[in-house]
């Protein structure tokens, strides 16, 4: 019994974390109102199992179990209106208003046996709502998007299959309900948190890069430079010529061959790249991976397209400057499902 207890304290606390986690990622993206449901979903979720933990393990009155499942169809509501709300059109909230009506009827005083009937129909008939939503995500995105919804398609599918195993009916089926339901929850949430707070606020990406420079190797010398904002670069020749001696004095003083990666000044980042024969240099806000991505696959393309004239160059620009549509291509956000999803 008492790892069973460890168990089911473990999915509590990690229900919790992730709504913690979440709510503070809330002031990072435009999507303020899913993320608001995501984390009062796990909330009240935690709330449930707090409710049913006292039922299974401290005190087996019917009332804590009613009010586990109250709370966990007021969960489950928040996250079906977000759902509703950007990607179900037309069903005027009925999922939602199933969920709180269910919320409302349990509380009812009505048979234990009716009671479980109640939660095993709505759980059946809701539950399957928010593990399609996902999966129309990844099936309807490309790129970063796709990686990103598949693999929180699997950590919510493992995370539903949990609640599915929870349900009373299996209580007398030990390792199905006190094993392996909590495992899958716990499994589900790790997968979840993972693309959470690894890679979902990388979705941010085209509202953080802020200006890019294209330095020739020898010499500083700025070959292309693009705006992202409104805001030009002033005096962009001298920042790329700064960039490029900046990068050569650290590699002088250290004597390392390894080639600088990041310059941090705390609101802004420069990213940088190396090829054979040119430097990228991102100014953004921050440093995720897919900037760093995008930017050498600018790199490579470049010098592809410029080898010739890269490898014997004779400070003429002018071949240059047909590169905005290189980097416009390279650094559209083409990749991210903007739909209605999440926005």
């Amino acid at each position: 019994m008492i790892l069973y207890e460890i168990l089911y304290l473990a999915v509590i606390v990690i229900s919790f974390l992730t709504a913690a986690i979440i709510l503070l990622q809330i002031h990072k993206t435009e999507k303020k109102i899913f993320f608001l449901a995501e984390s009062l979903f796990f909330g009240f979720f935690g709330v449930a199992r707090i409710f049913y933990y006292i039922w299974d393990f401290r005190d087996p009155n019917h009332m804590f179990w009613v009010l586990g499942v109250s709370t966990a169809m007021v969960a489950m509501a928040f996250l079906l209106f977000a759902i509703e709300r950007k990607i179900i059109h037309g069903t005027k909230y009925a999922f939602t208003i199933c969920a709180i009506c269910a919320s409302i009827l349990i509380i009812i005083p009505f048979s234990n046996e009716i009671h479980v009937w109640i939660q095993t129909i709505m759980v059946t008939m809701l539950a399957p709502v928010g593990v399609i939503y996902f999966w129309v995500i990844a099936k309807r995105s490309t790129g970063e998007v796709r990686k990103l919804a598949i693999i929180y398609f699997f950590g919510i599918f493992i995370w539903a299959s949990g609640q599915f195993f929870r349900g009373q009916l299996l209580r007398d089926v030990e390792w199905l309900y006190y094993i392996t339901a909590p495992l899958l929850f716990i499994s589900g949430n790790i997968i979840i948190l993972y693309v959470l707070v690894k890679r979902v606020i990388e979705l941010e990406w085209p509202n953080k890069i802020h200006h890019l420079f294209i330095i020739h190797s020898r010499g500083g010398i700025n070959l292309y430079d693009y705006s992202f904002t409104a805001k030009d670069t002033a005096e962009s020749d001298l920042v790329a010529a700064s960039i490029s001696g900046i990068t050569g004095i650290l590699q002088e003083i250290t004597k390392s061959k390894r080639k600088l990666k990041l310059l941090d000044s705390v609101d802004v980042k420069i990213i940088l790249e190396y090829g054979s024969y040119i430097i990228g240099a991102l100014i953004t806000e921050e440093n995720y991976g897919i900037l760093r991505k995008k930017l050498h696959t600018l790199i490579t393309l470049f010098e592809l397209k410029h080898a010739d004239h890269l490898k014997q160059f004779s400070g003429s620009l002018r071949i240059y400057k047909g590169s905005k549509e290189l980097i416009e291509d390279v650094f559209s956000p083409k990749d991210i499902y903007e739909s209605k999803i999440l926005k």
